[in-house]
């Protein structure tokens, strides 16, 4: 809080680069006429896609040794190439949207029910696993779209215990002092508005025992939710 509030008291400085206002051309792929596309003919070409990522992709994260550290994860992506659309190598790991691509994977599974999509979800996720306790506030994201949806899905122990140990990570970084999740570290006063697309899965683990008193204020958080809506 004190480095914000630092922060926040030295003023910005900016500087217009452009000199002059001119026009400025869409990019090509929108100046060409496109069909509309069913439902259906949308998720095939998702599929295609993601079909076509995971071939690409599963061998590095097949191959790569179980070091133990997130930063040191092979096979996950973040940006892709401005140009060609291909998924561009990164060599630190996953970030907070690591899971996104998981939980693709396990909505496909449940609308084709095929089992590759389900052998993908499980190999990627698995990367993530282990990890719970020292994540930080994107603990929600991180193990709601892999471990969480995964257990709808296939009700696996391990996917379950997984999503509970993610929800327990959220519980640890609630600061009663301030009523609110710390972003990075247990007790710090450093809560951020991100948080609160976290909370997903302290919904989901909100009913179990394992959750023991964050299952008191996570249910709070629920009735005002719904009391406001």
């Amino acid at each position: 809080m004190e480095e914000e509030a630092d922060r926040i008291e030295r003023p910005a400085v900016f500087q217009i680069l452009s000199k002059s206002a001119g026009a400025e051309s869409a990019p090509a792929d929108t100046l060409v006429p496109h069909k509309t596309k069913t439902v259906e003919q949308a998720i095939g070409l998702l599929r295609e896609e993601v079909d076509r990522t995971a071939a690409t992709w599963e061998p590095i994260v097949r191959g790569s040794a179980e070091s133990g550290n997130p930063k040191a994860v092979p096979g996950f992506f973040t940006e892709g190439d401005n140009k060609t659309g291909e998924w561009q190598k990164q060599n630190n790991g996953y970030f907070w949207t690591g899971s996104f691509w998981i939980g693709e994977l396990w909505q496909l599974y449940a609308r084709t029910h095929h089992e590759k999509y389900r052998k993908w979800a499980e190999l990627w996720g698995s990367k993530l696993q282990g990890q719970e306790l020292q994540a930080n506030h994107d603990a929600g994201f991180l193990y709601y779209y892999s471990s969480a949806l995964g257990n709808d899905l296939t009700h696996d122990p391990a996917l379950r215990e997984s999503a509970l140990l993610g929800a327990q990570r959220l519980e640890q970084l609630f600061n009663p002092k301030t009523q609110l999740i710390a972003s990075w570290g247990v007790d710090a006063m450093t809560p951020s508005s991100t948080t609160m697309m976290n909370l997903q899965l302290l919904w989901w683990a909100s009913d179990e025992p394992e959750m023991k008193s964050g299952a008191k204020w996570v249910r709070s958080m629920r009735c005002g939710q719904r009391g406001g809506m």
